[in-house]
């Protein structure tokens, strides 16, 4: 019985002596873990510093990544890691900033939180219904980039429409479409940098389009992703009021249906370069877009719509209306009708209500 109880003894001594090593063991590797985050050598071979842009509503995995890619840092694992131990995940600022490469990961991290060099950020809002050509030119006016340079990517950028194909198939160029990104630049207020790549803008903008309609790709399950967009297009340059998108979507459906010609002016205004009304000889122009002349929907979309007019065209108003024409009467709502004949009544009434609406400004005027 002694002996057993020596043994015994023995061996819960050992096995604590056993246990003791391995927290030893594991309490160092940690440490010496917390210590290479913080203190991790230089990455050779890289620049000293590194412009890196952070956007607004970036992760910080995408950031890590981005960084990891630039060779600032090592292994955007580990920085991730590091991040989430510090609990500085959700402290990045956008900005723009000139990062050293070499600095441990605490000084990265702290650089980022601090927002250190973002003075050259630009807040820069695309409207819904803008084309390229017009977000062409808001960059360029903002400082963002060149015009030019942002045409010359939106054509010549095939990696936007790899990164679209891959979540929405069926995706991509169209050699009848000027602008091979028209629609798929999401309308948004964004941060960016002065003189920034214009590879950079039109991925951001990209990114920002699939990123809004996969919130709704369960309910766009077997629908046409470009068809879709396209009548989005439409609606958007049509509607001027909320509450209408979903008809003229309708509508649209409905002369789809019945192979009637769209004879939508906003098709033809794209057509021809134009913000005014089509004239007769505009509607008469031998171009795919012009849906007077050519049935069905065109090519491709005719401008950059928001979430309503993409969600009126996945989700049209079951409506009897094949015609609609614009109020001018300042409400911005437009007049429908299921007979050409009570679209003509409806065309003479806005045309009533826009010489109306003249006299009254002619008068006020007059009396200021």
């Amino acid at each position: 019985m002694g002996f057993r109880k020596v043994g015994a003894s023995h061996g819960r001594l050992a096995s604590g002596l056993y246990r003791g090593v391995l927290f030893g063991c594991g309490a160092l590797v940690c440490t010496g873990i917390v210590v290479w985050l913080l203190h991790r050598p230089k990455v050779h071979g890289a620049p000293s510093q590194t412009v890196v842009i952070v956007h607004r509503g970036e992760s910080a995995k995408e950031v890590a990544a981005e960084l990891a890619r630039k060779r600032i840092i090592g292994s955007a694992f580990w920085f991730r890691e590091f991040l989430r131990w510090t609990g500085q995940g959700g402290r990045i600022q956008a900005g723009f900033y000139r990062l050293p490469t070499g600095d441990s990961f605490r000084d990265v991290a702290r650089r980022l939180t601090d927002g250190v060099d973002g003075s050259q950020m630009v807040r820069v809002t695309i409207p819904e219904g803008f084309t390229v050509k017009q977000i062409g030119q808001r960059l360029q006016s903002m400082g963002v980039c060149s015009a030019a340079a942002f045409f010359r990517e939106e054509r010549t950028d095939r990696s936007a429409f790899r990164l679209l194909s891959k979540f929405f198939p069926g995706i991509g160029p169209d050699a009848r479409v000027k602008y091979p990104l028209e629609g798929y630049l999401f309308p948004d207020t964004y941060d960016m940098v002065r003189d920034e790549p214009a590879s950079a803008v039109v991925r951001q903008m990209v990114s920002d389009f699939i990123s809004h309609v996969l919130v709704t790709s369960t309910t766009a399950k077997g629908l046409d992703l470009k068809r879709i967009v396209t009548k989005a297009s439409l609606v958007e340059r049509e509607a001027k009021v909320e509450s209408e998108r979903p008809i003229i979507a309708g509508i649209i459906e409905n002369r789809l249906k019945l192979n009637m010609p769209l004879q939508v002016d906003a098709s033809v205004q794209y057509a021809v370069g134009k913000v005014e009304s089509p004239s007769p000889t505009d509607v008469r122009i031998r171009d795919p877009f012009n849906t007077y002349l050519h049935r069905g929907l065109p090519p491709g979309p005719i401008a950059n719509p928001g979430m309503a007019s993409i969600l009126a065209a996945m989700h049209p108003a079951k409506t009897p209306y094949l015609y609609y024409v614009v109020r001018n009467d300042g409400s911005g709502r437009n007049y429908f009708a299921k007979s050409y004949r009570t679209h003509l009544a409806n065309i003479a009434r806005s045309e009533a209500n826009l010489r109306d609406y003249l006299h009254r400004q002619g008068q006020s005027r007059a009396m200021e």
